[in-house]
Formats: structure tokens, C-alpha cells, sequence
């Protein structure tokens, strides 16, 4: 039976079921319908604010949730629910701003892999003592040349690797690459150049 319900809030496209179901004690009745692709704005909303963080995250990451909705969690008490907001692709300039100043550091991760994030925050993302923040930085494929430049020659090791593997590090960043002291970071480059010549 509560099968049955989760599989209704998925794919019901019927407004008044999508409006009860969103009340149901369930979460994962209410986290289907924060999934599905037909819940109104006003649900996505009420749900936004659900007492359940497992809701909230669904909210979070869904790509059909406004940009307003997701300013606003970009303030949750939840860091998993933060995390959701900044990895996701509709988040606004203002809300990833906002989780560019979180206190922590895997929310910032998240935000430096955005290819929304506003250059001026990977800039000063790329700044960030934490190589896991830099490392989010760059994998994000909308980086700049600069940033790419900057990375390229970062101390970190991993920070290195991963713009090894970028699939939008420019080439003659990746033949500097090519001999870098690290054995890993010369692979991740012979893996990146085959995969270019695939595509």
C-alpha cells in the first residue's frame, strides 16, 4: 500500500492528488512529490519547510524548483540540504553568494563545482586554504583561462589531478600537465586527451 503512494506522488499529474499527497505523514510519500515534475510552485514552497531534512533535500536538489525557493534554503539549518542547493544547476547568483560564505567547508566544495557560480566567487573560492574547496573549483568546466592557470600550478596535488581531467582545461594547459612531477596527474591528462579524441 504505502508502495502504491510513492509511486502515485512520482508520476500523478493530477493537481488536487499532488496537493493531498503533500500532506501525507509519510516522507517519502511528501519526498516523491517534491521529485515529481508536476508539483506546483506553491507545494514546492510549502514543502521547502518541511519539518523532514530528507524533504527538504529532495526540494533542494530538484532542477524544477524556483530560484527564490532555493535562495531561501541556501539558509538551512541543514548542511546536507545547503550542499543540495549549491550543486544544483537552477540555483540563482545570489543564493550561491550566499553559500560561497558558508561555514562549511563541503557546502563551499559544492559551490565551486556550479558552472553558475559567478566568477568573482570561484575567484575567491580558488583562494580558499581547504584543497578540497579549490579541488571544487577545478572540476567546474566555466572556470577561466586565469583559474585554470592558477590551478594548474596549485601545490595540491588532487587540486592538480582534477584539473587534469576537466574536460575544458585548455590544451596547452594540459601538455604543462603532461609533466608534472605526479604520476597521477600525467595519467588523468592521457585519460582527458583520449576522451577528447572519442568525442
Amino acid at each position: 500500500m504505502q508502495e502504491d503512494l510513492v509511486d502515485k506522488a512520482l508520476n500523478t499529474s493530477n493537481k488536487e492528488e499532488i496537493s493531498i499527497l503533500s500532506k501525507n505523514n509519510d516522507s517519502e510519500v511528501r519526498q516523491s512529490i517534491a521529485c515529481n515534475e508536476n508539483t506546483t510552485r506553491n507545494i514546492l514552497e510549502e514543502l521547502s519547510t518541511d519539518h523532514s531534512e530528507d524533504v527538504r533535500m529532495v526540494v533542494a536538489e530538484n532542477d524544477n524548483t524556483p530560484p527564490e525557493i532555493l535562495e531561501a534554503l541556501s539558509t538551512d539549518s541543514s548542511t546536507h540540504v545547503r550542499c543540495r542547493v549549491a550543486l544544483n544547476r537552477s540555483a540563482n547568483q545570489s543564493a550561491l553568494e550566499i553559500l560561497s560564505n558558508d561555514d562549511d567547508n563541503y557546502v563551499r566544495t559544492c559551490v565551486g563545482d556550479n558552472p553558475n557560480t559567478p566568477v568573482s566567487v570561484l575567484e575567491a573560492l580558488s583562494l580558499e586554504e581547504d584543497s578540497n574547496i579549490r579541488q571544487g573549483v577545478a572540476r567546474n568546466t566555466k572556470i577561466t583561462v586565469e583559474l585554470f592557470n592558477k590551478l594548474a600550478i596549485d601545490e595540491d596535488e588532487w587540486v592538480r589531478i582534477d584539473v587534469a581531467r576537466n574536460s575544458a582545461t585548455p590544451l596547452g594547459l594540459l601538455d604543462l600537465l603532461a609533466k608534472d612531477e605526479s604520476e597521477l596527474v600525467r595519467e588523468r591528462v592521457i585519460e582527458n586527451l583520449e576522451k577528447r579524441k572519442i568525442n
